[in-house]
């Protein structure tokens, strides 16, 4: 059973149908896309169901996508999760982002404590993985913040040129730092 959580300000749902409108709306706007390096920002509000469906429908369950909601008002503001499980590896990805309007508050570092502290326990003796474009200063210091260090570059060819990311790597049995 997909859980919910909840931080002090924060409540972390899993993602599902009734999503699609907030999905569609952070993953086309530019501001929040601009360190994407996976795909396009959408177009067109469907395609919001493919996001949905992959962090849904997929089996055996790697992979969760929760939504973050302000705890007071319910209002959705960006979302985190993981993917990307390589067994051979013992490695696993992050992902996360948050509306503009939310930047500098805390929130990212609240909901990414509660992140990294589920995946140590759910994912016992992995290294969590994040891969961040190389100009996206707050991301880095984010990871960086909770104990993740520089692994290695990563190039990526998007939208017809080179894009330039840093792995950066943490084990997933270290304690959280708030």
């Amino acid at each position: 059973m997909r859980q919910t959580f909840e931080t002090a300000r924060l409540i972390l749902k899993p993602i599902d149908q009734n999503d699609q409108q907030f999905i569609y709306q952070q993953f086309s706007n530019e501001i929040i896309n601009q360190y994407l390096f996976d795909a396009e920002p959408l177009v067109h509000e469907s395609e919001a169901l493919d996001i949905i469906q992959f962090y849904t429908e997929t089996k055996p369950k790697y992979q969760e996508r929760f939504i973050m909601q302000l705890k007071d008002a319910l209002t959705p503001i960006g979302t985190l999760g993981y993917h990307a499980l390589n067994q051979h590896a013992m490695t696993i990805d992050i992902g996360y982002d948050l509306n503009p309007n939310y930047w500098g508050h805390g929130y990212m570092r609240e909901a990414l404590s509660f992140l990294i502290d589920h995946m140590r326990h759910t994912f016992k003796g992995y290294h969590i993985h994040a891969c961040i474009y190389k100009d996206n200063i707050k991301s880095i210091a984010a990871v960086k913040h909770f104990g993740f260090t520089f692994e290695k570059d990563y190039d990526e060819i998007f939208r017809g040129k080179p894009y330039k990311h840093h792995i950066y790597r943490l084990d997933a049995s270290k304690k959280v730092m708030l």
